[in-house]
């Protein structure tokens, strides 16, 4: 079942969820539990992030040994536990980091052993302790190339006769490292001319720049359907740190709302008010979708939710 097929047939917004996997060696349950709670309102996807290998060198007997660490369950075997389970198309990630061009073989027999037809691809993080992202010798500098090879690989092999259902992310308030939104735009405009099926936005709090963003896109002439990535914020706390992270602004409007609240539950009432509003414009602006990024706080994520589409459908 594809992604963009869905999004044709359906009647309403589509709803799709996002989980990271638990850490490695950790088995699936605290993750279901989560979605288990967010099913209720009939999500039709569940991406599953990706995360880079890492490697570290450590000496032994004057003797420097290469040891490749990974701290998160595998993206597949996290897919095929929650489609057992819910009976949901998951989504698993494919990241540019520590990913080369012979693994791609590789990557569609995962895809095609799990019955999985949807792929969203992404450059990813940067590892652990490096600043700047770093591709593999025969890998990939960005998701655009990633893309292409996967791509012409799956013809090759013919593994999906039918092609793969291909997303990618696009930046509402530009990618970190891009000079300015339209520079980042005409790089989203030549990685949607590689093949990309539909895009997921990255987070965002101002609600203002997302339609400009899309009206950006249309106006470029990026056709495929743009889904708005929601993550829901519900403290002033979380609101000083997310933008850090994640290269994002902080609207004065919503940092007054924290401010004015006295207590944490008012904090949260107000988080959730002022996302749910801004969600309710990006419906009625047309959109055909919502991916909602849950990080594993099913709270957080039901009540806006529930604040958005009523009671659970």
């Amino acid at each position: 079942m594809k992604f963009t097929d869905v999004l044709q047939k359906s009647k309403q917004p589509l709803i799709s969820l996002e989980v990271i996997p638990p850490e490695k060696g950790n088995k699936s349950d605290k993750i279901i539990r989560s979605v288990e709670k967010l099913m209720d309102f009939n999500p039709q996807f569940i991406n599953v992030t990706n995360h880079q290998l890492h490697v570290i060198y450590t000496e032994v007997k004057g003797q420097m040994n290469k040891m490749t660490l990974g701290n998160k369950m595998n993206t597949f075997e996290l897919c095929a536990d929650l489609k057992n389970h819910f009976n949901v198309e998951p989504v698993p990630h494919l990241i540019c980091g520590g990913t080369t061009r012979h693994q791609i073989k590789k990557i569609l027999g995962s895809l095609k052993k799990y019955n999985l037809e949807n792929i969203f691809v992404v450059r990813g993080d940067n590892p652990p302790g490096m600043r700047k992202f770093i591709k593999e010798k025969d890998g990939f500098k960005c998701a655009g190339g990633l893309i292409e090879e996967i791509i012409n690989e799956n013809e090759k092999l013919a593994t999906f006769p039918a092609g793969l259902c291909i997303g990618a992310a696009g930046y509402p308030e530009k990618h970190y490292e891009a000079l300015n939104l339209t520079r980042d735009m005409l790089y989203l405009k030549r990685k949607v001319a590689k093949g990309v099926d539909y895009i997921i936005t990255q987070m965002f709090f101002d609600f203002d720049q997302c339609l400009n963003f899309m009206a950006l896109a249309k106006e470029m002439g990026i056709s495929i359907p743009i889904i708005p990535g929601i993550k829901p914020v519900v403290s002033l706390k979380v609101l000083k740190t997310i933008p850090r992270a994640f290269f994002l602004g902080a609207p004065e409007k919503l940092v007054k709302a924290f401010e004015a609240a006295r207590t944490s539950q008012a904090e949260f009432q107000a988080g959730i008010k002022y996302m749910a509003e801004g969600v309710a414009r990006l419906l009625d602006y047309g959109v055909s979708g919502i991916h909602f990024f849950t990080m594993g706080e099913a709270e957080e994520t039901y009540a806006l939710m529930e604040a958005v589409f009523g009671k659970p459908r």
